[in-house]
């Protein structure tokens, strides 16, 4: 098994995500629901599922 742990503790919990995360999350999450919806057409036979963002953005759980 490779080890995937940083030698320096430090340098690790001092680096940041990357400046696009959270519009790569928003993208991943939005195919993802796509993906789900298309699913649940195929098995209804009939219904019409759509993306629905509800408002929310990415972040605003608090």
């Amino acid at each position: 098994m490779v080890n995937t742990v940083p030698n320096n503790p430090s340098t690790a919990a001092n680096s940041l995500p990357p400046a696009d995360s959270r519009e790569r999350v928003s993208a991943f999450l939005k195919g993802l629901q796509d993906s789900i919806c298309q699913g649940l057409e195929q098995l209804d036979g009939g219904g019409n599922f759509q993306e629905d963002t509800g408002g929310l953005t990415l972040g605003s759980f608090t």
